[in-house]
Formats: C-alpha cells, sequence, structure tokens
C-alpha cells in the first residue's frame, strides 16, 4: 500500500522553488494583462495568449527536470497545486475562445439560454469525474502518493481517460485537476455574463427568489481595488487562508467587473508612497464606517443611480 503523504506546500518544498514559481505565474498573469489590452481580436488574441503560457509551461518543465524534487512530498505539492495552476489557464483560454466563438444567440432569452447550456455542460463534466472532483474541493491528500506521482500505477477504478503524452512532466491527475480549476473559472465568468443581462439569470435560479439584482461595477480608483485586494489576501479572508494572490485578484476582478491584471505594479506604487498613507483606501473605509457608526447607524440615503458604461 502506498503510504499517505501529508502535502504542505508552504513548508515542504523549498522557499526558494516555491518563490520562484510565485514569480514565474504573477510574471505570466500580467504578461497575458498586456496581450489582452492589445489585442481585441479573439483568435489572434487566443493565440498571442497560448504561445505565451506554453512557453512558460515548457520553461517550468525544463526547471522541474534539471532540478528534481526534494522528496516526494516535494513532486506531490507540484503536480497536486503548481503545475495545475500554470495549465489552468491554458485550458481556460481555450474555453473562453469556444465560449464566444460558439455563440450563435441573438436575443436576450436565448443568450441566457446559451450561457444555461454551457453550465449545465460544465455540471455534467463535474459529475463525470465526481469521485475526482469532491477529492480536489475536499483537498484530501489519501491518494497522493498514487495521483500525483509520475509513473505511479493507479487501479482500474481510478483511472481517467485523459492526456498522458509526457510522462516526465504529467502525473495520472495533474491535467484533471488543472481542468477542473479551469472550469470553476469559466463558470464564474458565464455567471459574470449572466448577472450582466436582464433579468440577472433569474430564471436559471442564480439569485435570491423575489429579489432583481442590479448590476455592480466597481467605479472607484482601481490602485483602491487591488488594496483591498491584498489586504483580504494578507489577512486570510478567503478559504480560510488557502487561496492564492493570484486567485483573489480575479475573484474582485471577476465579481466587481474591474481590470486588476497589473496588481503586481500597482502595488509598487502603494509601497513606494511618500506623503500619502500606505493603506490610503482602508484608512478612508475606516473612517467612513465609524462616522457611520457614531452617527448612531444613520439612514444613508439611496442615490440616484448613475449610468454605467
Amino acid at each position: 500500500m502506498t503510504p499517505r503523504v501529508f502535502v504542505d506546500i508552504n513548508s515542504i518544498v523549498p522557499m526558494e522553488n516555491v518563490k520562484d514559481f510565485e514569480e514565474m505565474y504573477v510574471e505570466l498573469e500580467n504578461q497575458l494583462g498586456l496581450i489582452a489590452e492589445r489585442e481585441q481580436r479573439p483568435l489572434q488574441k487566443m493565440v498571442a495568449t497560448l504561445t505565451a503560457i506554453r512557453a512558460v509551461l515548457q520553461d517550468l518543465r525544463e526547471k522541474v527536470l534539471a532540478a528534481g524534487f526534494d522528496g516526494t512530498a516535494a513532486e506531490i505539492s507540484f503536480f497536486k497545486v503548481t503545475k495545475p495552476r500554470f495549465f489552468s489557464l491554458q485550458i481556460l483560454e481555450t474555453e473562453l475562445y469556444h465560449l464566444e466563438n460558439c455563440r450563435k444567440a441573438v436575443t436576450l432569452d436565448e443568450l441566457r439560454s446559451y450561457y444555461g447550456d454551457e453550465l449545465k455542460s460544465i455540471g455534467r463534466f463535474f459529475n463525470q469525474y465526481a469521485f475526482q472532483y469532491e477529492y480536489y474541493r475536499m483537498k484530501a491528500d489519501e491518494l497522493d502518493g498514487l495521483c500525483f506521482v509520475r509513473g505511479a500505477a493507479l487501479q482500474s477504478m481510478l483511472v481517467t481517460d485523459l492526456p498522458d503524452n509526457d510522462p516526465e512532466f504529467t502525473t495520472a491527475w495533474d491535467y484533471l485537476f488543472a481542468k477542473f480549476r479551469a472550469l470553476e473559472m469559466l463558470r464564474d465568468h458565464i455567471l459574470h455574463l449572466l448577472e450582466g443581462l436582464n433579468g440577472q439569470g433569474a430564471d436559471l435560479g442564480f439569485i435570491r427568489p423575489g429579489r432583481k439584482a442590479v448590476p455592480l461595477k466597481w467605479t472607484g480608483d482601481t490602485i483602491h481595488a487591488v488594496e483591498l485586494g491584498y489586504s483580504i489576501w494578507v489577512s486570510d479572508q478567503v478559504n480560510g487562508g488557502d487561496a492564492e494572490l493570484a486567485d483573489v485578484m480575479h475573484w474582485l476582478s471577476t465579481t466587481l467587473d474591474v481590470d486588476l491584471s497589473r496588481y503586481t505594479r500597482l502595488f509598487v506604487e502603494i509601497k513606494a508612497r511618500k506623503i500619502l498613507s500606505k493603506t490610503k483606501f482602508l484608512d478612508l473605509m475606516k473612517d467612513a464606517v465609524m462616522r457611520y457608526m457614531n452617527q448612531g447607524d444613520a439612514y444613508k440615503p439611496v442615490r440616484k443611480a448613475k449610468r454605467i458604461p
């Protein structure tokens, strides 16, 4: 029986490797943000994005094969966490392109129906790999020694019919975990699109019955949203602290409809503040809440809604 291996990527993998991988990921995110700004044509954008991602994946492969791993636990953490983070971006970009390219809807109802079908398709994939997806969601580790170690022999009931064309850089489930991650991001993106339509996807059951949703968009300074994102991340407010900075920024960007692709550069500006407080936005929020409480929870009048472009 393969021994159970407990994995903590921050304590088992050498810190210089973790830092190197994180820097590679942040640099890739910034590069993809620049491509999105520069290239508006869907096909050309996909080609440029996939080219950038594949180049980084190749670099990642070369680093791993050259340096090896400091034990089985480090190998598991790489193929369970690190590689899927990078590879999921490749899967997501392809899915996003097909989502838009295959869209034939011309009315709001047809568009809602199309997005609803796409969500059902994602749900069917999760159901098809229900055992593996539950293992992924629960962050289980009992089978890690079989599923995330190269060359490990899986029992037939656990084998998945998925790409495996590079045994030196592939394990039984790393592609599957990358696809789970990509499809979850795709699902969030589709839900965000539905929220932007009239009706807010109410016919699909994505909002509370009887409550008409209002489209919300971040209208404050982008740098304030970045400050908020870093604050949420460093204070471990999401997923019990088990969330990557890039994931928090992606979540905020999607939820608030704000471009945070250059969050690392903006954070450098925040740290470089000399006259203004380094936590200007947090200070602003604190002062506003304190004023509200000191006024006896005074009623805040509803402002006339402004048209959001």
